[in-house]
């Protein structure tokens, strides 16, 4: 049901179905990779769009007009969705749907002119659900998102019999995917146990526990300077203080930022851009931020506008640095990734098979680009057997799976031992379109007859090598021959 391409292994390898939904969508209209590579950036442009929207109408509920205006800028001016955007992921539709039910839930509570709340409450059912099919870990944020209503309305019924809604949902959702795919979790779960992804060590751990907590005080350093600002400006003119339009929701955005310092915590840092992983809580944080500023002056007096003015300017003059650096940091584009399906599938064309298996990492560009190869995942993301197992059992892979052609370079060769643990005996190294792999034996002695292959002593020059880790470079420069491929790049 779901394969990188044709021939490849069916295994859930995403971390959200709902997600690869929306693209599949755009895969109905899109056939080119570079057009679904825009469909997903649009799509997370859009659920950011509507999330503002949302969080436009939540904040005007709980705050003034002019405090509920920073509060929409703070998010719409904040890294965390524009770098989602940016990569075109799932966690703008995560926040999306979050803010969505949070109004739907407080509207069931108290309906406002022309609703009913039989309406709000239906809506809170298809949201909720739809959230458990963006992300696994959705249960805990909806955890404390019914906790803080609970608090704010102390209704239990109806909120325990939208839990128990989920919990059959969800039970479902995970019936079908045992049934599908032999397990419990996604395979991106399982694989994610594992180095690179997650440390092992004691140590490691705990300072990935520590970096994802503080990666919440990065990304709102801003209003949590200026938070502290008001504090100041409340002591110097001796306010009192003024709560927010509707004091009783409080406990939701409290509740919600609690359940963001535990991501951090129980999770640690996930592999993304800073704050991915508690998107969701962040326009809660906000809330409750500029809520803490508004209650701390009794009115608009002038030094509050000030500061005010003061955080709007600090967070528009960040925002080019940080769309600078996002953009600067996307070191490893599409285009380089696609060009190891583009070399591979020139291998296959040289050979004049049907079929060519590739055991590489960094297979989405690949597999999008490549229909006529069987991508073996040596990432672990889409590759059931090595995600249960990791690291300690690509020799075993290796040698079960008799891959033609292999590319392992930096933290993948390295966690996957191809070069002490001797995966590549029976594999010699050839160089195609720039890129370095090692093909089976069999087929190495083949290729040495195709069109445009040359045998040379060595294919590596200072030129390719820059920039290689040395234990790349030492396994690279040690080999006796290699085969340099210079076919026309494979049609895409």
């Amino acid at each position: 049901m779901i394969a990188l391409t044709p021939t490849s292994e069916q295994v859930e390898g995403t971390s959200s179905l709902l997600w690869m939904l929306v693209l599949a969508a755009g895969a109905r209209f899109f056939r080119s990779p570079d057009a679904l590579l825009a469909w997903s950036k649009i799509a997370a442009g859009l659920a950011f769009g509507l999330s503002l929207y949302c969080f436009a109408r939540l904040a005007k509920r709980f705050l003034p007009l002019s405090y509920a205006a920073v509060a929409v800028l703070l998010l719409a001016l904040n890294e965390a969705p524009f770098l989602e955007t940016l990569n075109g992921m799932e966690m703008n539709l995560y926040m999306l749907l979050t803010l969505a039910l949070a109004l739907a839930l407080i509207d069931a509570y108290r309906p406002q002119t022309g609703k009913h709340a039989f309406v709000s409450w239906s809506g809170a059912v298809l949201l909720s659900c739809a959230l458990l099919l963006v992300r696994l870990e959705a249960p805990y944020l909806l955890f404390f998102l019914y906790g803080g209503v609970w608090f704010t309305f102390r209704k239990a019924k109806s909120i325990s019999l939208l839990a128990l809604a989920n919990v059959l949902f969800f039970a479902g959702v995970e019936a079908w995917r045992f049934h599908r795919f032999h397990s419990w979790l996604p395979n991106t779960i399982l694989a994610k146990r594992w180095p690179p992804y997650t440390p092992l060590t004691l140590q490691g751990k705990l300072f990935s526990r520590t970096d994802a907590t503080a990666e919440i005080f990065t990304i709102l350093a801003i209003p949590i300077c200026f938070a502290a600002a008001f504090w100041l400006v409340r002591k110097l003119e001796r306010q009192t203080a003024t709560p927010p339009i509707d004091k009783g929701l409080r406990p939701i955005f409290l509740s919600m930022t609690l359940g963001a310092l535990g991501v951090g915590l129980a999770l640690g840092q996930n592999w993304g851009h800073p704050g991915r992983m508690v998107l969701a809580f962040v326009p809660f944080l906000i809330l409750a931020l500029v809520s803490a500023m508004q209650s701390l002056s009794s009115a608009l007096s002038l030094n509050t506008r000030r500061v005010m003015a003061v955080i709007v300017l600090c967070q528009l003059a960040l925002w080019p640095v940080q769309v600078w650096r996002a953009v600067d940091g996307q070191s490893i584009s599409y285009a380089a990734v696609e060009q190891t399906g583009l070399a591979a599938d020139a291998v296959r064309l040289s050979l004049h098979r049907e079929t060519l298996s590739a055991f590489i990492p960094d297979v989405g560009a690949s597999s999008l680009c490549c229909q006529h190869l069987t991508v073996m995942d040596s990432a672990l993301l889409a590759n059931a057997y090595l995600a249960r197992r990791g690291y300690s059992a690509v020799p075993t892979f290796v040698q079960n799976n008799h891959p033609d052609l292999i590319e392992t370079h930096g933290p993948w060769a390295r966690e996957g031992r191809f070069y002490r643990d001797h995966a590549l005996d029976g594999y010699g190294l050839i160089q195609v379109l720039g890129k370095y792999f090692f093909l089976r034996n069999d087929l190495y002695a083949d290729l040495k007859h195709a069109g445009g292959a040359v045998v040379l002593p060595s294919c590596v020059t200072p030129a390719d090598i820059a920039g290689m880790r040395a234990e790349d470079v030492y396994f690279l420069t040690s080999r006796k021959e290699c085969i340099r491929l210079n076919p026309s790049p494979a049609p895409r």
